[in-house]
């Protein structure tokens, strides 16, 4: 036929394929590392003053699933009990002892707090350079800190894998 070019690119499955492979882990090292930047961007906000570093050591940036499953998905989370709190604040709300299995004065250190204290179930905390008691707080609720939500943003994300992508491929 007049016109007509073929060209059989049989040949080539194999480097595509092995570019593709090449692509995929490209794509999942980029989104790793973001999300590990991200976790580390939690870790040491000035938006929280880490008392027992219970939070920050809960932060974590991980992959789920992978590129060439067709299934890849990038997480920063906190896991430590009180992470919801400080990611999404509390309404105000009232604090009162928790039952115990024991005697609560086994809770006190000192003799004279316990004293203080005598037998009946009470919240005990610093404040004012001394312990103070109380059956029940009043607590006026926390702010949202959205640590992690403004970790980083799905565009910072897009153009780090985009970069990525390119200085793999020579082309920046």
């Amino acid at each position: 036929m007049i016109g007509d070019i073929r060209v059989d690119l049989t040949d080539w499955e194999g480097p595509l394929d092995d570019l593709e492979g090449q692509l995929a882990e490209v794509v999942d090292s980029s989104l790793l590392e973001s999300m590990t930047e991200a976790a580390d961007r939690v870790r040491h906000s000035d938006k929280y003053e880490h008392h027992t570093h219970a939070y920050e050591n809960s932060v974590e940036g991980v992959l789920e699933g992978s590129f060439s499953s067709g299934q890849l998905v990038g997480v920063v989370r906190a896991t430590a009990p009180h992470a919801a709190f400080l990611e999404h604040g509390t309404k105000a709300h009232t604090i009162e002892p928790k039952a115990t299995s024991g005697p609560v004065q086994q809770r006190v250190k000192s003799r004279k707090s316990r004293a203080q204290m005598g037998s009946h179930r009470s919240l005990a905390f610093e404040a004012g350079g001394g312990m103070v008691f109380r059956k029940k707080v009043e607590h006026p609720g926390t702010d949202a800190l959205h640590l992690v939500e403004e970790s980083i943003t799905e565009q910072e994300v897009d153009a780090r894998m985009q970069d990525a992508v390119h200085r793999h491929l020579g082309d920046t």
